[in-house]
């Protein structure tokens, strides 16, 4: 990607309407961006796992889910799909 607007276009047109709005019932993709992270959704939350050997979580707001599996080494965020769909 050459800069951070054009990024975000990617992944809107990805997540959005590739995945949410083609798939309105579930689905998922390969993340355009991180290619060893699935974005997928069941028609309520919205789900993003890869792969994580840091044990340290990150900060995240109350909205999302984060979890880290050390003997996986993944990690997984969830979300409610629709409070947070069209905020932007």
């Amino acid at each position: 990607m050459t800069n951070s607007k054009e990024a975000l276009s990617v992944l809107h047109e990805q997540v959005v309407n590739m995945l949410i709005d083609g798939n309105p019932d579930g689905g998922s993709v390969r993340c355009a961006l991180m290619e060893d992270w699935i974005i997928s959704h069941n028609g309520i939350f919205i789900s993003i796992n890869g792969p994580a050997d840091d044990p340290t979580p990150p900060r995240y707001p109350p909205w999302l889910t984060f979890t880290h599996s050390p003997e996986e080494h993944s990690f997984t965020i969830i979300a409610e799909l629709e409070p947070h769909l069209y905020d932007f």
